[in-house]
């Protein structure tokens, strides 16, 4: 987030970072983060950004404890204050990148703490499961829009789009089979690799 080198009190907006809330908002919320922004403007979409994470994980999240869900928002909204107090880009960004981690470690599991001994850089250090365990479920249905992502973004290799592969399921399917059952009987391979959770 560098000043614009043509007007003071603007900054430079990443385009990564535009794609970002057009991702999550649509494509009018995203317009004032674009090519420059001041940083009123930084902070307003930050703040609502943190609050949206705070909402998708409170309604999304129905398999932890109380506790969990309270540290994530105690989290979230003493970074939305801190968002609100920054006085500069440099105090704004470096908030936001000591926020994140703090963030993905606490959904992950809890918040680390492991100032008073030095830590190698292992993987049996980094689990941090004694608290909580993040175990995700799919139903059968969040199975089926799964698969449907995946081939509508043809990101199936070997197979087409889900027009494609819906026209060939209505020929070949069986009688009282569903596209997911069709698909684990024709592409077994390809079903193991999306689905298997072990």
């Amino acid at each position: 987030m560098k000043e614009s080198k043509f007007q003071k009190g603007l900054y430079e907006v990443d385009f990564g970072l535009t794609c970002l809330f057009w991702e999550v908002y649509g494509g009018n919320e995203f317009y004032p983060l674009r090519e420059n922004a001041t940083l009123k403007d930084y902070k307003t979409h930050f703040a609502k950004l943190l609050t949206t994470i705070k909402f998708s994980f409170c309604d999304t999240c129905i398999s932890t404890d109380k506790s969990h869900k309270e540290e994530i928002i105690e989290l979230t909204d003493s970074e939305i204050v801190n968002i609100q107090k920054s006085k500069s880009i440099e105090t704004l960004s470096s908030s936001l990148l000591t926020f994140f981690p703090k963030l993905c470690f606490l959904l992950i599991g809890r918040r680390l703490n492991n100032q008073s001994n030095r830590i190698k850089d292992n993987r049996a250090a980094w689990q941090i499961n004694q608290h909580r365990q993040i175990h995700f479920t799919q139903t059968r249905e969040q199975q089926f829009e799964l698969l449907r992502q995946l081939l509508k973004d043809e990101r199936i290799p070997g197979l087409k789009n889900y027009k494609t592969e819906l026209s060939a399921y209505q020929v070949q399917k069986n009688k009282g089979e569903d596209m997911l059952d069709w698909f684990k009987r024709l592409h077994p391979d390809k079903y193991f690799k999306i689905f298997d959770r072990t």
